[in-house]
């Protein structure tokens, strides 16, 4: 097994999620969809971002961290 597959492979057992027992896709997480909010009652029309899984993993890779 090459160098590349095996750090792919580690980096799967990393995104095991264990509550649900399944393995998150790194596509998941490297490809957040967007789109635009639809606006109502003069509101909206900001941008929304679905995440491919939840924050938590985003805050264990060192992606995303909570400001105060």
């Amino acid at each position: 097994m090459n160098r590349r597959k095996t750090h792919i492979n580690s980096i799967k057992l990393k995104l095991y999620h264990v509550e649900k027992g399944i393995l998150i896709p790194v596509e998941n997480i490297a490809n957040p969809k967007q789109g635009k909010i639809a606006e109502v009652f003069g509101a909206g029309g900001g941008t929304q971002i679905q995440l491919g899984t939840v924050v938590d993993w985003y805050e264990k890779l060192g992606l995303m961290k909570e400001l105060k």
